[in-house]
């Protein structure tokens, strides 16, 4: 019964960190064995990396339960979630950092704040996929709780901008047609 108990809670703890905005969007891999993993680039080159472990400790006090019954387990649950969650972004944002400064894609403000023109220079070092209508899926920005405020806040206001928004329209028409050459010359596997 433990074990079955166990696993439980190992599935929920996966399923809250999934439901996260970002992890979401994320595609995930089993691993069964061993302690590294390898992807294989476009360009012919492996990126490979140990795994890292994200562990958190996780107590349940007798006394608890018996006083707050599942609901103590629950809320225990909940706290040992947002911690992991924490975590996981914590060694999301590391390795992105690695990621963008080797293929030179990092764009560093410098402590300036967030405009219209780093947010196009952002844009402009990332590939952007379209739909079947011909629509962006613009990527997902990760950034601080008070900078996603701001950038919030100043969102209609450069929207509103005619160059702001004849310079958007450039990139994505210029986007576009990258990746209609890269969806022309992908292989279509039988």
């Amino acid at each position: 019964m433990k074990e079955r108990i166990r696993k439980e809670l190992s599935f929920q703890l996966e399923e809250q960190i999934r439901r996260d905005p970002l992890f979401s969007q994320i595609r995930r891999g089993h691993y069964h064995e061993g302690d590294r993993w390898a992807i294989s680039q476009p360009d012919g080159t492996v990126d490979e990396s140990e795994f890292t472990q994200i562990a958190e400790k996780y107590t349940i006090e007798p006394k608890d339960v018996i006083e707050k019954g599942p609901s103590a387990i629950i809320e225990n649950q909940l706290k040992l979630a947002e911690k992991v969650r924490r975590k996981h972004y914590e060694l999301f944002i590391r390795k992105m950092q690695a990621v963008t400064e080797k293929t030179g894609n990092l764009v560093d403000a410098q402590g300036h704040p967030f405009t219209p023109e780093l947010f196009l220079e952002l844009l402009e070092k990332v590939e952007i996929d379209f739909d079947d209508q011909g629509r962006p899926r613009l990527p997902a920005l990760v950034v601080s709780p008070e900078l996603a405020t701001r950038i919030k806040e100043k969102m209609p206001e450069w929207e509103t901008n005619q160059d702001y928004k004849k310079a958007f329209e450039d990139l994505i028409k210029k986007k576009k047609q990258q990746w209609d050459d890269r969806e022309s010359y992908r292989k279509l596997v039988d």
